[in-house]
C-alpha cells in the first residue's frame, strides 16, 4: 500500500462553483447556499444593495457563522447606473 495523498481534495465534479451574487440572486437561488432558509433569503433581499458580502454580518442579516460556512459561494456584484469620475 502507498502513502496517503497529502494533495488536497478535489470536489466530486471538476466544474467550476457557480457563485451566488447576493445583490441580484433570487429568492430560490439562495435557498440553495447551506444555512439559508426562506426567512434568511427574505433578509438578504431586503437588505439590498451590498457593497461588500461582509455586510451580511456587519448588517445583522445574517450570523457570522452562517456567513463563514457561505462565504466563499457569494458574491456582491455591482451595479454603476453613473459613470464613475475622479475629481
Amino acid at each position: 500500500m502507498g502513502k496517503p495523498s497529502t494533495a488536497p481534495q478535489k470536489a466530486p465534479s471538476d466544474k467550476p462553483v457557480k457563485l451566488v451574487d447576493i445583490n441580484s440572486a433570487g429568492r430560490a437561488e439562495l435557498k440553495t447556499l447551506p444555512g439559508i432558509g426562506d426567512a434568511e433569503a427574505a433578509k438578504v433581499i431586503a437588505g439590498r444593495p451590498y457593497l461588500s458580502k461582509a455586510e451580511l454580518v456587519s448588517k445583522n442579516v445574517l450570523p457570522e457563522g452562517v456567513y463563514v460556512s457561505l462565504k466563499n459561494l457569494i458574491i456582491a456584484k455591482q451595479t454603476s447606473n453613473k459613470p464613475v469620475t475622479k475629481k
